[in-house]
This record gives structure tokens, sequence and C-alpha cells, in this order.
């Protein structure tokens, strides 16, 4: 776990232990691996983001619009610190948090997530 940690924050022991007290831990068995891939077909050509456009592609993967209310929900599992866009850490504590390997799983849990936005303490 610790070395999963370590590499999501390209390997910053600062930035990982701030991670790991600013937002919890979480045990996860997904291969970063599995989430490079992933991440590496939504990232922009130029940039190590994923921009608009791979978010657009995301949510059209998902199913959804992206201007669905879910997205803020999925968002919130990123950590995502800027609207619109995903570094390569938040697309992968996503994943992790989401304990998902894959589109399709995060499609799967979309109606549990969805639930979120009426709880008022998980979603103000």
């Amino acid at each position: 776990m610790a070395i999963n940690i370590l590499r999501s924050n390209n390997w910053n022991l600062e930035r990982a232990i701030e991670y790991v007290f600013a937002e919890g831990v979480e045990y996860s068995s997904i291969k970063p691996a599995v989430l490079e891939k992933i991440y590496k077909v939504y990232k922009d050509a130029d940039e190590d983001l994923i921009m608009a456009e791979g978010i657009g592609q995301f949510c059209a993967d998902l199913g959804v619009d992206p201007s669905d209310p879910i997205t803020l929900v999925i968002s919130r599992y990123m950590g995502a610190n800027v609207m619109g866009e995903y570094t390569k850490e938040e697309f992968f504590r996503g994943f992790q948090r989401l304990n998902c390997d894959s589109v399709k799983a995060i499609k799967k849990k979309l109606p549990t997530l969805r639930t979120e936005l009426t709880d008022p303490n998980k979603f103000k």
C-alpha cells in the first residue's frame, strides 16, 4: 500500500505523507499498471493531465453527460483540485477509492454514487 501511495504521488515522500493525513488511506488492490492504461486513454496529448476532451470521453464511456451532477461525485472521489481536469494522481486516487479497475466498474457503481447526491453528510 505504501508503494502505491508513493507511486501515485510521484515518489515525493512529503506529498505522500500529506496525502495520507489529508485524505486518509483506504486499501486498494488495484494495480497502478492497470490504472496507467486507463489514464493513457483519456490523457491529453500535450499535457500530463486529463483535460476537457479526455473528461468528455470519460463521461461518454460512462454513459453520462459531462454536466450531470454525478461527475461532481466522481470528482470528489478523485480529490480533483481544478474543475475540468484530473491529474494522474487524482485519477488514480478516484479509481482506488472506488475500488474499480475499469471504467465499466465505475459505470456499475453510478446508481450507488447517485445516492450520495442526496446525502447531506457526504455531499453538500
